[in-house]
């Protein structure tokens, strides 16, 4: 008489199988993954960049003097705000974006035109509204804007 085999669990060759398809599913999926994040953190960077220019633009005191160039800084990556616009373009370091406004050709080397400000705040003092007395001043501190001036030459 025949006995029945009683197959219990998955074969060797089943397992491999299936952890075939998961490391080609992960290897399609990951630099995709990997992608999208990369530019969520780019539109992140001049969203908030566009934002922080025009906290600066509403909240300046004299306005015939509002600075159009900036940099911003977001975490590790630089956005670019040009004659009052954000650029498309993100840079990875500052020295980057400083270059996105415009370079001199000197001795066959592309050198920057443009200076960024050490300083990583740009602080605008006004007048508070509320103010129980005429000298007291509100201080609104921009972070992460950096001036971009023409260099001296």
């Amino acid at each position: 008489m025949m006995e029945k085999f009683n197959k219990k669990g998955f074969t060797i060759v089943e397992l491999v199988i299936v952890i075939a398809v998961i490391a080609i599913l992960a290897a399609v999926l990951i630099p995709t993954f990997s992608a999208v994040v990369a530019n969520a953190e780019k539109s992140a960077a001049k969203n908030d960049a566009r934002a922080e220019y025009q906290k600066y633009v509403l909240n300046h005191t004299d306005s015939a003097t509002v600075a159009d160039d900036f940099i911003y800084k977001y975490n590790d990556l630089y956005a670019v705000i040009k004659d009052g616009q954000v650029a498309e373009d993100v840079y990875k370091t500052k020295e980057e974006a400083v270059a996105a406004f415009g370079t001199t050709d000197v001795n066959g080397t592309d050198v920057p035109k443009y200076e960024a400000a050490e300083e990583e705040e740009y602080v605008v003092l006004i007048e508070d509204d509320e103010a129980t007395s005429e000298n007291e001043e509100e201080v609104l501190t921009f972070t992460g804007l950096y001036k971009v001036t023409l260099k001296a030459d």
